[in-house]
């Protein structure tokens, strides 16, 4: 496909005599970067050509395959604006999404599956389970000598009151869980903790030992609070991870196929089965769940690893059935599959603010189908 043929899809738009397909299509491009950040501005030179590549190989596929005319139709209201973003990923990738991101408006379709959000349960060391969202703000429970808030910006604290019983050292654990829902906390030391989807953490209310030790499960973010006499430690499958303060995110999803810990800030020591190594910034740990060996990548994409905790789906060269674990978690769904599904990948960014739906129509532009009924996505030829 020429640029002077795509130019002509364009005026078409423009003028209102754009077919059904060619309408579909762009508005679906101008919702795949609707961001409130410079999705250019994340990747790197080799990100930029895989972006641009992958987004000119649907381009070409689609003006390639038959379109039918229609009827003349309404202008969308943002014809300028998604015409421009196309264009400047597919003959430059330079400018991108110099405008704010509007106000989101939920149009959920019957049968549709909406975003989850803010959802989490907190279990209490005596079983008691309380619901967490946004909703509610406040002190929530006191746990021995701590006391359990949610702060204005929907964060879990904990404050120890030693003024209680300040000889009671005895550990008290609580555990946070996602289903499709994300949340945050702030732990009794000052670590922040964030939850993706599927997603959970043991902790004591208080750490009154020598070491920080925590227990975790999915995909979860922390930024360790410095504490030189408390080394802290979180396991998971077997795998340690020991920090002093640093940053750094652990994707320990047991329907993957591998455990990864990305570091992004400072330093840590990653431990299995007897084998030790230290990783810098940049680098992820990844061992395979049928393997104890741990293999190192010294060029992690960093932004990639943490665009969940950002708001966003980040596909590079992503497999089709690695995007449908993460929408089946996200939304809490179930996939299936249907005929022979022919091999596909993605790459660009998605908000996570959006229907089921409307994730799906995006991703349709590879040449697959979806349907939904009740809880599940049906992916099909």
């Amino acid at each position: 496909m020429t640029k002077e043929l795509f130019l002509v899809i364009l005026t078409n738009y423009l003028e209102g005599n754009a077919t059904k397909e060619e309408e579909d299509f762009l508005h679906a491009y101008y919702n795949f970067f609707m961001a409130d950040i410079d999705v250019i501005a994340l990747l790197d030179e080799k990100q930029k050509y895989r972006l641009k590549s992958s987004m000119k190989l649907n381009i070409d596929d689609y003006i390639d395959s038959e379109i039918k005319p229609v009827k003349r139709m309404n202008i969308w209201p943002r014809i300028a604006a998604a015409a421009s973003i196309v264009l400047a990923v597919s003959f430059g990738g330079y400018r991108l999404l110099q405008k704010p991101k509007p106000q989101q408006i939920a149009h959920i379709q019957h049968n549709d599956i909406a975003p989850i959000g803010k959802k989490a349960t907190l279990t209490l060391s005596g079983g008691r389970q309380i619901v967490l969202n946004s909703k509610h703000n406040g002190q929530l429970a006191l746990q021995k000598n701590t006391v359990i808030n949610q702060a204005a910006n929907g964060m879990i604290t904990y404050s120890v009151n030693q003024q209680n019983n300040p000889h009671d050292n005895s550990l008290v654990y609580n555990t946070m869980s996602t289903d499709g829902g994300q949340y945050a906390l702030q732990l009794s030391d000052g670590t922040k903790v964030w939850l993706n989807s599927a997603s959970s953490i043991t902790y004591p209310v208080a750490f009154t030992e020598k070491d920080r030790k925590v227990e975790v499960t999915g995909e979860v973010y922390f930024e360790v609070a410095h504490n030189k006499a408390k080394p802290f430690s979180v396991t998971t499958h077997g795998q340690t991870v020991e920090v002093l303060g640093t940053h750094f995110n652990i994707n320990a999803y047991d329907d993957e196929a591998q455990m990864q810990t990305t570091l992004l800030e400072g330093s840590i020591k990653i431990s299995k089965a007897g084998q030790s190594t230290m990783l810098t910034p940049g680098q992820q740990a990844q061992i395979r769940f049928d393997s104890d060996k741990i293999k190192i990548n010294s060029g992690a994409d960093v932004e990639q690893t943490i665009a969940w905790k950002n708001g966003l789906f980040s596909y590079d060269q992503t497999d089709l059935r690695e995007v449908m674990r993460q929408l089946a978690r996200a939304y809490e769904v179930k996939i299936a599959y249907e005929g022979k599904i022919p091999p596909r990948t993605f790459t660009g960014k998605i908000h996570r603010n959006i229907s089921a739906s409307e994730v799906l129509d995006i991703l349709k532009f590879t040449r697959i189908n979806f349907r939904l009924e009740d809880k599940k996505i049906i992916v099909t030829p």
